[in-house]
């Protein structure tokens, strides 16, 4: 929570997922609360006094124990200050340094009373909803031998493309309107030009001495031709008519708030940065 706690984080590797996580931000109650429930944290000043950093000087810090041996890339670090610089400031750190940083500036927003001792059961499920979002299970890699033909001993004869077909399209988040995919991509489907992104992916999925352009070729265009995967151009942007698609989620104008993203929406526009609202309060 102060300077002790970052200098014992940055000494010991991290036991278990959780502990893996820094919760960053701007508020000493509710860092006690995160460390009481069970979570990491560091509560970040708006100028250092000596016992808390300030942005500024935990990143001074961390800048001057980098390739020291301590165990600072065993960690998450997760921006959840309340302004909005803060945060940005704090994740241009680690994407420069080659940490892991993670935005959180929702995470807290308007939530002071998660300060209170009381809430301590509501700090836990929300960080615990939260570092779910990064940690659960991804699908078991596809084994390629299913995607093959073989002959009695065991040598690959050829390519099961309709397998492959079948698994791209229930693994896969795109749709294609006409003979154009559109492949989904941080809360919008963008325009596959020429099938490159679509190839690819049948591409990992067969042997490599198998790898053949007729062969990606044939897959492909049994893939873009599957009713399941077939869009017009009326069921895209179903997402409510107000609602503003930027990086970090919609904005709606009328709430105020920001939702996550949905790929049902079948969006394919959106304002190329992220949008903070509690900025233009």
């Amino acid at each position: 929570m102060n300077k002790k706690f970052l200098k014992h984080y940055m000494e010991i590797n991290p036991e278990g997922t959780v502990q893996t996580y820094i919760f960053l931000v701007d508020n000493q109650d509710i860092a006690l609360n995160i460390v009481m429930s069970g979570y990491q944290a560091l509560c970040l000043v708006q100028e250092d006094d000596g016992y808390y950093f300030s942005a500024d000087s935990f990143i001074e810090e961390m800048r001057a124990i980098q390739f020291t041996g301590s165990c600072q890339c065993a960690y998450h670090y997760v921006a959840s200050c309340t302004v909005k610089w803060v945060n940005d400031k704090l994740l241009t750190f680690f994407k420069d340094a080659g940490l892991d940083g993670k935005a959180g500036w929702q995470l807290l927003k308007e939530k002071e009373y998660l300060g209170k001792l009381d809430n301590q059961k509501e700090v836990e499920k929300l960080l615990e909803q939260y570092i779910l979002r990064f940690e659960r299970n991804p699908k078991e890699e596809p084994e390629l031998s299913h995607f093959h033909l073989f002959d009695a001993k065991r040598n690959v004869k050829g390519v099961r493309n309709m397998e492959i077909v079948d698994y791209l399209v229930e693994n896969v988040q795109f749709f294609v309107v006409g003979i154009t995919p559109y492949y989904y991509e941080h809360g919008v489907f963008l325009e596959d030009h020429d099938g490159v992104r679509m190839k690819y992916r049948i591409q990992k999925l067969v042997y490599r001495d198998q790898v053949q352009s007729g062969v990606i070729k044939r897959i492909y265009n049994l893939l873009i031709t599957q009713p399941k995967v077939y869009r017009e151009a009326y069921e895209l942007n179903k997402q409510p008519v107000r609602w503003i698609n930027f990086k970090n989620g919609y904005y709606d104008p009328v709430t105020g708030e920001m939702l996550e993203h949905n790929p049902d929406y079948l969006t394919i526009n959106q304002i190329p940065f992220p949008y903070y609202p509690e900025d233009c309060e």
